[in-house]
């Protein structure tokens, strides 16, 4: 596993509609945001996650969210950080601890990774931004995914 920096937030606002298209190329097994200056968790809504336009994942706010990574075993104290996590950490071996993880890879019929969330209303800031990361691994050709649904 590798941790690699993600592009750029698009409309990282006051009230916006924020977007991420993911690279392609790689399996994601985690995702990691560092919340700028004003922007708390208790301001993220609407969270979606997108494969080839389809939804696939929608969390209600980042509440409904962390309290599924809580289920799973994560830490979900921070308020000023937030991840997404498609493992199963839990797991007894490795095969099963992957499942979950998104091939977001031609060999598993992937063209378009996206997440989407709305953000609340803040003071703008020279800090407020939202910077992203994430563990992957080699390329694969796993179709499965895991569905959430709200």
């Amino acid at each position: 596993m590798r941790t690699i920096r993600l592009p750029q937030l698009q409309n990282v606002g006051p009230n916006q509609r924020v977007s991420l298209s993911l690279p392609l190329g790689m399996t994601y097994e985690k995702l990691y945001f560092a919340l700028g200056t004003n922007i708390l968790t208790t301001l993220i809504t609407n969270v979606v996650l997108r494969l080839n336009n389809k939804e696939f994942m929608r969390w209600n706010d980042a509440a409904h969210l962390r309290a599924w990574l809580g289920y799973k075993g994560n830490n979900i104290a921070s308020t000023s950080f937030l991840l997404l996590d498609f493992t199963e950490r839990l797991a007894r071996e490795e095969v099963g601890m992957k499942m979950g993880t998104i091939a977001a890879t031609q060999e598993a019929g992937v063209q378009q990774f996206t997440l989407e969330f709305d953000l609340g209303n803040y003071a703008v800031v020279a800090g407020s931004v939202i910077t992203g990361w994430a563990d992957i691994e080699a390329p694969s050709a796993n179709r499965i995914i895991q569905r959430v649904q709200v």
